[in-house]
């Protein structure tokens, strides 16, 4: 069972450099051109799925425990190898019928209980370990979805479950270029509500490139009544204090130059900046801002959902200069996000 399992272990790596390449290669091509070639994603689906279906092979021979406390190839295996191969390939929801049979936590559970007649205290060990693993790996998958967009390596689920499901219409970065060396801050993900589009009739059937140089467009996609969630992953770590100052300057400047910053406008920018003065922006740090359609408030949330910290941004005006900020046309803090959200916004509109 050694060399089988070997070679459906250099198998799945070997599937996983190319899904990776293929990915990369893809996203690299969206970046530039804004849009998917189906030829390239045709194919890192398809190692996907291939790589889903040796993994799901060899964790289920493992689970056996073929070659631990089983000497022989029986019908067991070629059952894992047809099954593995059709969860893997066309979903394990295609694999129901097989799924008592499949279930690597209940062939798991068979393989300890035959170690612990045998005494193999070393292997149940390691057995202990793997069961563990896996079943932590069940919990995971089962809260998290299976597509994500890298966006300069920090992932992006494709969406995310709030009030009702948002899509990734947009991602970018916020980066500085000093002396032909390219800085990196942020990695940015824009999850917007689909029926946005129904906001954005009157930009129907308008060029992308178009769109990206039209300030009014994202006027109309800020002022859109729809739920909008900017999730802002930190590439290179700083001071929330720093933070923190950006935001409140921007969005101080923009208010006063709209003749729209009092004494509410105020107080509302000093309670961000308190916010973030106590925080440090590791890298891979999160910020989701979430504006949910009037008359609810908007919210900042810094940190993962078991240790998450949440300010309310009750003022409307402060709300809308964060949401121009990041989603502001010519005037925005990452180009590369005004433009991705161009093309996927002229995308959906031509739907």
């Amino acid at each position: 069972m050694a060399p089988l399992m070997t070679l459906y272990g250099f198998m799945s790596l070997g599937l996983e450099m190319c899904e990776m390449a293929l990915w990369y290669s893809e996203y690299a091509n969206f970046n530039s051109t804004g849009k998917r070639p189906a030829r390239i994603t045709l194919w890192a689906v398809s190692f996907t799925a291939a790589k889903k279906a040796v993994s799901r092979i060899l964790l289920l021979i493992v689970s056996m425990g073929h070659g631990v406390v089983r000497e022989s190839v029986s019908m067991s295996v070629r059952v894992a190898v047809v099954g593995g191969a059709v969860c893997g390939v066309a979903g394990c929801g295609s694999g129901l019928l097989l799924f008592h049979t499949l279930d690597p936590l209940s062939w798991l559970s068979k393989t300890l209980e035959k170690l612990q007649m045998k005494r193999s205290m070393g292997k149940l060990e390691l057995y202990r370990k793997l069961t563990n693993g896996v079943a932590v790996s069940a919990v995971a998958s089962s809260k998290m979805g299976t597509e994500v967009v890298l966006v300069d390596d920090v992932p992006f689920p494709a969406q995310l479950s709030a009030t009702k499901p948002l899509i990734l219409l947009a991602h970018g970065i916020t980066d500085l270029e000093i002396h032909y060396l390219q800085i990196k801050f942020t990695a940015i993900g824009v999850y917007l509500d689909p029926e946005i589009s129904t906001h954005l009739q009157r930009w129907k059937g308008r060029a992308a490139g178009d769109l990206a140089q039209d300030d009014e467009f994202f006027s109309d996609v800020v002022s859109a009544g729809v739920e909008k969630v900017v999730k802002v992953v930190v590439i290179k770590e700083i001071k929330g204090s720093q933070f923190g100052v950006q935001l409140e300057s921007t969005v101080r400047d923009r208010l006063a130059q709209e003749d729209n910053y009092n004494d509410d406008e105020e107080a509302c920018v000093e309670a961000i900046l308190q916010f973030f003065q106590s925080k440090y922006l590791n890298k891979g740090s999160t910020i989701a801002f979430h504006f949910p359609p009037a008359p609810s408030p908007a919210r900042i949330v810094f940190g993962k959902q078991d240790d998450a910290t949440t300010l309310l941004v009750e003022n409307a005006n402060v709300a809308e200069a964060i949401q121009k900020w990041y989603l502001g046309g010519s005037r925005g803090v990452s180009p590369t996000t005004t433009s991705s959200l161009a093309h996927h916004l002229a995308g959906l509109l031509s739907k």
